[in-house]
């Protein structure tokens, strides 16, 4: 039987600035349907990936490859309209519209119009009816018609969410989706996530490790650039090298 090919694919990626190697000869791979975690200290190179993942800066070498496409070099945004879509980057929400038109405007960028057509958005029964899918996806429904600014910051984190589900990924890069929630709204999201598993392919960033081990399928550990450890969670909570390097432990 065949083995399927890896959604995604990184393949000896190079990227250095002066002479810090932020990502140093890596090779990752992320399976379709997946939750996978991309774990690892304060400068061990987590965002520069995702940075060029996403497009937004460029590898001195190496590849990345999309469903089997070499996308190193296409332009970043492009990448959402191949179903690559990163969220959780910025605040990237529209406060003063309300939040079913937050995710109206998401998904008709996807169509490839311009933003700047908020009226007809607004009178678009089909790309209201897209977005307030996406938004029961998030359990955000019942708050379609408030400002978005009158979202809590777990809602918002939520909204911006809906907002990348609305593009239709098959892969959305997630950095850092807890960060600044207290324990209540981090554990609501670990369940939203934990609800679109099989739906979209996800690739996780999070210093919250008790959410990690929680939500992923597959852990990758990043030391000074270079994957150090790979595997299910079970095998990374175990792994002595992991303990060393990242969770703080002697290895035996």
């Amino acid at each position: 039987m065949a083995i399927e090919a890896p959604l995604l694919k990184v393949e000896a990626l190079c990227k250095s600035f002066g002479a810090l190697r932020a990502t140093d000869g890596l090779d990752l791979e992320v399976t379709e349907g997946e939750i996978h975690a991309l774990i690892g200290p304060n400068g061990a190179g987590k965002t520069t990936l995702i940075n060029q993942l996403s497009g937004e800066m460029t590898p001195d070498s190496g590849r990345i490859l999309f469903d089997g496409m070499d996308i190193t070099a296409v332009p970043g945004y492009r990448r959402p309209h191949l179903g690559l879509v990163r969220s959780f980057q910025i605040t990237s929400i529209f406060p003063d519209f309300s939040v079913l038109a937050n995710v109206a405007l998401a998904a008709q960028s996807r169509t490839g119009h311009s933003f700047h057509f908020f009226r007809p958005v607004a009178r678009d029964a089909s790309l209201n009816v897209e977005a307030l899918a996406a938004l029961e996806t998030v359990r955000l429904a019942d708050q379609a018609d408030r400002p978005a600014r009158a979202l809590s910051h777990g809602q918002q984190r939520r909204l911006e969410l809906a907002m990348a589900m609305a593009l239709k990924p098959r892969l959305v890069l997630l950095d850092e989706p807890m960060a600044g929630m207290g324990p209540d709204e981090s554990a609501f999201v670990i369940e939203v996530l934990s609800g679109l598993r099989g739906k979209v392919t996800m690739l996780l960033i999070e210093h919250d490790m008790d959410a990690v081990f929680a939500l992923a399928d597959r852990v990758t550990v990043l030391v000074y650039g270079r994957a150090i450890a790979s595997g299910r969670p079970a095998e990374i909570r175990a792994d002595p090298a992991v303990r060393e390097a990242y969770l703080g432990e002697e290895a035996a």
